[in-house]
């Protein structure tokens, strides 16, 4: 009988194993369906380069003028903000895609900086207009839209003058208020906080209005040209003009002072933007950053990214003073 007995509970005993042991098998298959059913953890990037992350209001950085530019770095599809010092050094990231984007969104237009470096505007493939406040790391929608935007800041940083459903409105970022302002028609323009005029550029031509929208003089370029986004720009103080790889003086008229064509069939001086006191201009080509020597006419490489492209660039940490010291 106590033998029976004994059987009968290593047989329970074994049973038991044989369930316990399925049960784990059962639980780690789970386990392991519902990992393979999650996405994987983003990896890491690797840039393949040495950079440092930009700290608002840090001295080190911003006590000189620096280049932001837009960058999608290779294996990635997003655009991500740097700024380096006007010699190509000090590489420092402002904000990064997750800072950036939300979702699914993956292209931005018309990045704009602050003249205090705060803040950040662009548009994005929602046809939404976002702000980055950078100081509080802070990301807010301030309008949705169609048309490009073409953002110029006031110049005390208050608020942001823009396109939206084809009217040119001004947002406040005390009150968040959005109000129409005077017409004006153009491909783009600028704010010339100098002269307290905008410039605008038309079909093969300068317009120049006063801030109540009051035209005061057009200067014909001589050349007609449908003016693509990203080829053209004026200095701030209005007297230099940058179209589709060539340079004018704007006076009463507008004299060439270099024709693009001069230049490398690789340098077409893309997203030129003027350096302090005009001497230099800035730009893009691919994953290179350059400048242009507008005394010697020299072009030369600044900073060579390890791949992806490179757009957008724009002066930071300069007041204006000293753009015509």
């Amino acid at each position: 009988m106590m033998n029976q007995v004994k059987v009968a509970l290593l047989c329970l005993f074994a049973t038991l194993v044989v369930f316990s042991c399925q049960k784990q098998n059962q639980e780690k298959e789970r386990k392991q369906a519902r990992q393979e059913e999650q996405p994987a953890e983003p990896q890491p990037l690797k840039l393949g380069v040495d950079f440092h992350e930009e700290v608002f209001g840090d001295p080190v950085i911003f006590n000189a003028p620096r280049l932001q530019f837009w960058w999608e770095p290779p294996g990635t599809k997003r655009y991500s903000a740097w700024t380096i010092r006007l010699d190509g050094s000090d590489l420092r990231r402002t904000a990064d895609e997750k800072f950036i984007y939300v979702a699914d969104e993956n292209m931005i237009e018309d990045p704009a900086r602050s003249p205090d470096s705060r803040y950040i505007v662009f548009y994005i493939d929602t046809a939404e207009r976002v702000l980055l406040d950078l100081k509080k790391r802070e990301r807010k929608v301030i309008a949705k839209g169609g048309g490009s935007p073409s953002f110029q800041w006031l110049p005390d940083s208050s608020g942001i003058l823009f396109y939206l459903d084809g009217d040119l409105v001004k947002y406040e970022l005390a009150t968040g208020k959005i109000s129409v302002q005077p017409e004006i028609v153009s491909y783009d323009f600028y704010l010339l906080s100098e002269k307290n005029q905008i410039a605008a550029i038309r079909a093969g031509r300068v317009e120049f209005y006063s801030w109540e929208a009051k035209l005061l003089r057009a200067v014909d370029i001589g050349r007609n040209f449908s003016f693509a986004r990203y080829s053209g720009t004026i200095s701030r103080d209005g007297s230099l003009f940058v179209i589709m790889g060539s340079v004018y003086r704007i006076g009463e008229k507008a004299e060439l002072i270099f024709d693009g064509d001069k230049l490398s069939p690789t340098i077409r001086l893309n997203d030129p933007i003027f350096g302090p006191k005009n001497k230099k201009i800035y730009h893009t080509t691919g994953d290179h950053l350059h400048e242009f020597d507008m005394l010697t006419q020299k072009d030369k490489e600044i900073k060579r990214l390890p791949g992806g492209r490179a757009r957008w660039p724009s002066l930071i940490n300069d007041d204006g003073s000293r753009q015509n010291e």
